[in-house]
């Protein structure tokens, strides 16, 4: 979470103001730092595969039975996702009706949103 909301203020910083496509510089950003994060994911997982440190388990009855962690990740993500989805649609709202002063705000509480996401996962 901690890369992807560094790479995603850094690469709104450079989409947004150094190559300017305003909210469409926004969504390149945040693409390619989620993408970012899934291919850091990945490459940790092969590397400590390929060590044996990472034992991929069958599937059995066990997963069924275990739905604690699976709940409280899931609430947060749920809340991230919501978070999300709204600040878009404020994002929209507001490049569509020329309150441009009011982006910067938007964009802040977004930002916010997802340290709020990666706090919550990390206590749960």
């Amino acid at each position: 979470a901690v890369v992807s909301t560094q790479s995603t203020g850094a690469l709104n910083y450079v989409f947004v103001e150094v190559v300017g496509w305003k909210v469409a510089g926004l969504a390149t950003a945040a693409l390619l730092s989620r993408l970012l994060v899934l291919a850091l994911c990945l490459g940790i997982c092969t590397i400590l595969h390929k060590r044996g440190q990472l034992m991929w388990k069958p599937l059995d009855r066990s997963i069924f039975t275990q739905w604690g962690p699976m709940v409280k990740l899931g609430l947060s993500g749920c809340f991230q996702v919501f978070a999300e989805l709204g600040l878009w649609e404020g994002v929209t709202f507001v490049s569509q009706w020329g309150m441009h002063n009011l982006l910067p705000t938007i964009l802040i509480l977004f930002q916010v949103s997802s340290i709020l996401w990666a706090v919550t996962t990390a206590v749960s």
